[in-house]
C-alpha cells in the first residue's frame, strides 16, 4: 500500500535531508536557483502530465496511490504524490546534487 509515496520518501526525500543535512552552508546561497527549477517545472510540467493521462498515454494504479488528485478524477487526474514528486521533489533533487556536483568539481578538479 502506499507504493508510490514509499519510493519517493526511499529514494528521494530521505537522501534530499541527508543532503542538506551535510552540505547545508554550500546549498543555502542558492536558494533562488530552486525557485528558477521549480517554477517552470510547475508551469510546464503539470500541464504535460495532465494531457499525457487525459491521451491515456500512462496511467496510475489507484491502489498504490494515497487517493488523492488534482485536478480531475483518477482517470484525468494526477494522484497527490505524482503532483509533489514531479514538480516539487525531483527539481529539487536535482538541483541540490548538480549544485554539489559543481561545487566539489570546481574546488577539488580545478
Amino acid at each position: 500500500m502506499f507504493v508510490y509515496l514509499n519510493l519517493q520518501l526511499i529514494f528521494f526525500v530521505i537522501p534530499l535531508i541527508l543532503l542538506w543535512f551535510f552540505f547545508w552552508k554550500m546549498l543555502l546561497p542558492y536558494i533562488k536557483i530552486y525557485l528558477f527549477t521549480i517554477i517552470p517545472t510547475f508551469l510546464f510540467g503539470t500541464p504535460w502530465d495532465l494531457l499525457s493521462v487525459r491521451s491515456g498515454l500512462w496511467n496510475y494504479n489507484t491502489s498504490g496511490t494515497l487517493g488523492i488528485w488534482f485536478f480531475g478524477n483518477p482517470s484525468t487526474g494526477l494522484p497527490l504524490e505524482e503532483f509533489i514528486f514531479f514538480n516539487f521533489l525531483w527539481p529539487f533533487f536535482i538541483t541540490t546534487v548538480v549544485i554539489i556536483g559543481w561545487q566539489y568539481f570546481k574546488k577539488y578538479v580545478w
